[in-house]
């Protein structure tokens, strides 16, 4: 959450599913969710998930499939936490 793009999550090559959080510390206003892959290791993500928490329950906001390069995703909800679910890569 820096803007470098050198700055990066990624799993093992054999891992194939995984899942990241974001707790934004107070309940915000989100008009969309820009996600990007570090190419260099190539496009892994074939299939992925947004999910918001409303209140205590986790929400399924947004479907996708392949990222690449940058995937933006426009969807409005308010939350304090949100979650990428990387479902298959």
């Amino acid at each position: 959450m820096d803007n470098a793009y050198e700055t990066y999550y990624s799993t093992d090559d054999n891992v194939t599913t995984g899942h990241i959080e974001v707790d934004l510390v107070k309940s915000m206003d989100i008009d969309g969710v820009i996600i990007q892959e570090y190419i260099p290791l190539g496009q892994r993500i074939a299939e992925h998930r947004v999910g918001f928490c409303d209140s205590s329950a986790w929400r399924r906001a947004i479907p996708g499939a392949t990222v690449g390069f940058k995937r933006i995703h426009w969807k409005k909800f308010k939350t304090q936490r949100v979650r990428l679910v990387i479902t298959h890569s």
